[in-house]
């Protein structure tokens, strides 16, 4: 079961993102990404560890970015990339359940809640070997 800080969040409200509350969300984000690295690290540090990602959340205004640099988060915010090399798609219950530890971020993976889109040839095949490596995990005694 996923650890979490934010499993004291409960009763959190979500207010719509905008330049004056990402704050919020880029202390989620941090949280979701620190959660992930320390649980799947040696699966996720090569698939997500340098990335430029643009980060669609249903139930949200407006998409968030993120820059990652060697496994850590490196800059977050409000808006879009123009030269993201992935997009992420996802919705604010399964961000949440989460965030609560009602379900696991690998398991939201292979349920198709969170989802991963390269962007360009190179981020492409790295979507798609993390996709098989993913299965194979799973049959061999991962998550």
């Amino acid at each position: 079961m996923l650890v979490s800080p934010l499993v004291a969040a409960e009763n959190i409200s979500i207010e719509p993102i905008s330049v004056g509350n990402i704050g919020e969300y880029e202390n989620i984000i941090r949280e979701f990404y620190s959660v992930a690295m320390t649980q799947y690290g040696d699966l996720l540090g090569g698939f997500i560890g340098n990335e430029r990602m643009n980060i669609y959340i249903e139930g949200l205004d407006s998409p968030i970015y993120a820059v990652t640099e060697n496994k850590e988060p490196k800059e977050i915010g409000a808006g879009e990339l123009s030269d993201q090399t992935m997009n992420i798609y996802s919705d604010i219950g399964t961000l949440t359940d989460i965030g609560l530890g009602k379900v696991q971020a690998l398991d939201a993976v292979k349920q198709g809640k969170i989802r991963f889109e390269g962007v360009g040839f190179m981020s492409i095949l790295k979507v798609i070997f993390a996709q098989i490596t993913l299965f194979f995990y799973s049959l061999f005694g991962g998550a």
